[in-house]
């Protein structure tokens, strides 16, 4: 009763919706929700590009120290904006 439902139409959820209508088969379930899973993430991506706020921090797993370093500056510049 629910399928019209917005939080149940994301990734993973609208999937095992398919899956309990029997519109798609068990074994096509974990490749369908990966694939929904990098379509959105690719979507993401685009959007987050075009707003000139974000900055990225790249190979941040391999350096956490960067990422804290990042963040304080980050930080100190929206302080001074207050």
């Amino acid at each position: 009763g629910f399928t019209d439902w917005s939080p149940l139409k994301s990734v993973g959820y609208f999937e095992i919706g398919e899956f309990l209508d029997s519109r798609i088969k068990r074994s096509e379930l974990a490749d369908k929700i990966v694939t929904s899973t990098l379509q959105l993430a690719k979507k993401q991506r685009t959007w987050f590009k075009r707003d000139q706020e974000n900055h990225w921090i790249v190979k941040a797993e391999s350096n956490p120290s960067l990422v804290l370093e990042e963040s304080k500056k980050w930080l100190s510049r929206a302080a001074e904006l207050d």
